[in-house]
């Protein structure tokens, strides 16, 4: 039995009070033990006023200060439960406002959504679909205020339940390493996990640092950096101020130039298609060189090159996003802006692995022309009446 497991037996509830950093931590015999985290930093806003652990029942309940009340799905770390065969069906940022505006505003919903917004939610408070939030959420989610910002994020909290999917850079990342492992070699390294997942720390682009958990709370270190993980997001989600947008442009612009290139349009189509398979590995490219260290693979840049080009169609992800990037760029005069980066990112990673995902019209088009030539039907759609009839 490994130490969270034993813990566990004696430890029934952790509870963070983000307010005051206090943390109450009760025993099976009914006792209750307080440690004192530190309050938050000074002008900080506090969003959550209780966040719970229940561990005999892997859920955590959280209050907010505006007064709701919500139930998330946690278990322990390193026992991440399967999906179980439901269905994951991802919502972009659009269609959860559509969620959202059903349960606070049913007036401005479109009369054919009504009908289908009614079961995703139910389905999802009924754990008979997975409908996971990202990082590209809480990116756009940043860009609204006030009421309607709360509304949202309570929203997104409430049915996701707790499940997350895997930030695009780390899948795309399990998917060089298996292939390099396959084919090349290499010290075995930890793999990441599934794309949908209840671990926090999957969310971002980069682990959490967790050597800041106090020493009195060592032996339980993975379960403080799981609650403090996700109290910490849920905190940001639900704030209700603005935080202005600092993206800049290099991207676009230079798919834009890309597209305009009378070098590029003069390319054939099967010419260009290669060319979109080379420049989505560009994008992971020093990713490839901390893979290849960090497994100790002895052999030349070349070589890593050559298997992974011939190999981009076997990767999920980073192959339907270099056939989207394809689509995209053969289309000269198409319009690229800040936020095509975060659908081209997060769109096709869910495209590549969740069974529904619900997009707007561009990326809608743009991913099933570029899931032509794969097996079964594309699982992209455009309304949440369309995503319905799937389920």
């Amino acid at each position: 039995m490994n130490t969270v497991s034993q813990l566990a037996q004696g430890i029934h509830r952790i509870t963070l009070h983000p307010e005051t950093g206090l943390t109450t931590v009760t025993t099976s015999d009914g006792s209750q033990h307080s440690l004192n985290l530190g309050p938050p930093a000074t002008g900080e806003r506090i969003n959550i006023a209780r966040f719970s652990y229940d561990l005999r029942r892997n859920r955590t309940e959280i209050d907010t200060i505006g007064g709701l009340s919500m139930e998330i799905d946690m278990p322990m770390p390193g026992q991440i439960p399967p999906i179980d065969g439901r269905p994951v069906v991802y919502l972009d940022q659009c269609h959860w406002s559509a969620i959202s505006n059903h349960q606070y505003r049913p007036e401005v919903i479109p009369e054919r959504d009504r009908a289908a917004a009614n079961k995703i939610i139910s389905m999802a408070l009924n754990e008979e679909i997975i409908v996971p939030f990202s990082a590209g959420h809480f990116l756009e989610t940043s860009a609204l205020h006030g009421v309607k910002r709360v509304n949202l994020a309570s929203t997104i909290i409430r049915l996701s339940r707790g499940w997350r999917m895997r930030h695009p850079v780390r899948v795309r990342m399990s998917e060089v390493r298996e292939v390099l492992a396959a084919k090349v070699g290499g010290d075995r390294i930890p793999e990441e996990g599934q794309v949908f997942t209840l671990d926090a720390t999957a969310l971002m682009q980069e682990r959490p640092d967790s050597s800041s958990v106090p020493g009195d709370l060592a032996g339980l270190g993975s379960v403080i950096e799981q609650l403090s993980t996700t109290q910490a997001q849920y905190d940001v989600l639900l704030d209700p101020d603005r935080v202005e947008s600092n993206r800049g442009s290099e991207w676009e612009d230079h798919l834009r130039g890309i597209s305009r290139d009378a070098e590029w349009r003069d390319f054939s189509k099967d010419r260009r298609r290669k060319a979109s398979g080379g420049l989505a590995l560009v994008d992971v490219a020093h990713e490839v060189m901390q893979i290849a260290a960090a497994a100790q693979i002895d052999t030349t840049i070349e070589r890593l090159t050559e298997v992974l080009v011939d190999s981009i169609p076997e990767m999920p992800f980073l192959g339907l996003y270099a056939d989207v990037l394809n689509s995209r760029l053969s289309k000269f005069e198409a319009k690229w802006e800040a936020n095509d980066l975060v659908d081209m990112l997060f769109l096709t990673s869910a495209a590549a692995y969740a069974d529904v995902v619900v997009g707007e019209k561009v990326a809608t088009n743009y991913l099933n022309e570029a899931w032509m030539g794969r097996s079964g039907v594309c699982p992209v759609v455009r309304t949440l009446k369309d995503a319905a009839d799937r389920l």
